[in-house]
């Protein structure tokens, strides 16, 4: 007897497997998509800084604006490669700044809920600064030049490297020639 397989089944096989790694923010997310069987690290990053609030727009409704384009990356990435794993930096909240806080927190669960489906993996800012510099308590700019150093890459801004610092958590072995940044800009969104 021969065992059938789905139409869907064989169309995911067909796309490159990949693990994606983010740095979740409604400013401007930092990826990092690792492409398994080539070992190519792609670099990229949301640019939502780039949106303006119009005047009349309340603002939570701009903050479901932000979400929607998120979401429209995402469904791209979901349509070029089949995601075997979702990773993320933990969720913190700062008491001095709540309501950003809040709006993280947001995301965060907007992601989760996103990728129901796809085993998801959190590690926290301080882990990630321990596993890049000896350091827990290392402030971002050192994390980024530690990764420079170590990998001869200057990062275009603090979201891709911090995603970097997370894929690099998770991956010794890199090979900084499979290091590319993605040439178009975020205007697609």
């Amino acid at each position: 007897m021969t065992k059938s397989v789905s139409r869907e089944t064989k169309f995911l096989k067909k796309k490159p497997s990949i693990q994606l790694f983010l740095d979740a923010s409604t400013s401007n997310t930092g990826v990092v998509i690792y492409e398994e069987k080539s070992k190519r690290i792609l670099l990229d990053d949301i640019n939502l800084s780039k949106i303006k609030k119009p005047l009349q727009m309340k603002p939570e409704d701009f903050e479901k604006l932000k979400f929607g384009c998120i979401k429209n990356y995402l469904d791209t990435l979901k349509n070029q490669y089949f995601i075997t794993g979702v990773y993320m930096e933990g969720i913190f909240i700062y008491p001095k700044r709540l309501k950003s806080s809040q709006t993280l927190l947001k995301l965060h669960g907007f992601l989760m809920s996103y990728f129901i489906d796809t085993p998801q993996y959190f590690l926290s800012p301080s882990v990630i600064k321990k596993n890049i510099t000896g350091d827990g308590h290392a402030k971002k700019e050192t994390v980024r030049e530690t990764l420079g150093l170590k990998y001869g890459y200057i990062f275009p801004n603090e979201d891709i490297s911090d995603a970097f610092a997370l894929f690099a958590s998770y991956h010794e072995d890199i090979d900084k020639n499979k290091i590319t940044v993605k040439e178009e800009d975020n205007e697609r969104l």
